[in-house]
């Protein structure tokens, strides 16, 4: 949320990408408090870029381990 709000959309995408998929990978749910603000933050990512991009992006963010997630927000 802190990228997309900063307009490093691209960025944004993958982590939102690496986050659900981590959660995926250990069964873990979205908070329901959560979800409506990530649809919010996700539709704005979207309208920022073109499909490709966007698909590219999350592809992307979803194949990065844990580790790799953590590196590449804090970079």
């Amino acid at each position: 949320m802190v990228a997309a709000g900063h307009g490093h959309y691209d960025r944004a995408a993958r982590l939102f990408a690496a986050a659900a998929a981590m959660r995926v990978r250990h069964g873990y749910k979205t908070w329901p408090d959560n979800i409506a603000e990530s649809e919010r933050y996700l539709a704005d990512i979207r309208a920022h870029l073109a499909d490709e991009a966007f698909r590219g992006a999350w592809a992307e963010g979803e194949r990065m381990s844990q580790e790799d997630a953590i590196a590449y927000a804090l970079a």
